[in-house]
């Protein structure tokens, strides 16, 4: 399990165990609202029901609105899916141009079947599995951050803007 007990964050701590679709999508809510300044998701497609949801919409453009110098970097595993069928956190990034960049993940890293998001430097939602619902969240988790953050600066640094979100990237 990637959250071990020996590690420890804070004795405030705000980890949960996620099982179902409705824990993720709050679960990944309540991440992003305790951002101020970035988000850092590893997806392979965007799912739908977290990530095209009006609630999470909200929360992600609360965000940017007011933090004017949000990043928000999506790397996606096949993102040429997501910009066909109309993608509602796509179309935000069209509309919010200088706050995402959205990449094609690295045949690299496309082994990877987890999934994760991390807000700022402090707060993550990971599934063990990208297709399934089990995983952890908290929004004050440093070290655990820091692992996946770490992860994703080095897929990110490896993989390539994806032609179909041109004009999308900072």
């Amino acid at each position: 399990m990637p959250f071990s007990d020996t590690e420890k964050e804070s004795t405030d701590t705000t980890r949960r165990v996620m099982a179902l679709t409705s824990d993720v999508r709050s679960a990944t809510i309540d991440v992003v609202k305790a951002a101020q300044r970035s988000l850092s998701i590893f997806s392979h497609q965007l799912d739908p029901a977290v990530y095209d949801r009006i609630e999470f919409l909200d929360a992600v453009k609360h965000l940017i609105l007011t933090h004017k110098f949000t990043r928000v970097r999506i790397l996606l595993k096949s993102p040429v899916k997501e910009v066909k069928h109309g993608h509602r956190l796509v179309e935000m990034a069209c509309r919010f141009r200088t706050f995402f960049e959205i990449r094609q993940l690295s045949d690299e890293f496309s082994h990877h079947q987890d999934a994760f998001l991390i807000a700022d430097e402090t707060g993550v939602v990971y599934q063990i599995n990208a297709d399934r619902w089990e995983g952890i969240a908290d929004s004050n988790a440093p070290r655990i951050a820091k692992k996946y953050l770490d992860l994703f600066e080095l897929a990110w640094a490896k993989s390539h803007p994806e032609p179909e979100f041109s004009g999308i990237y900072v």
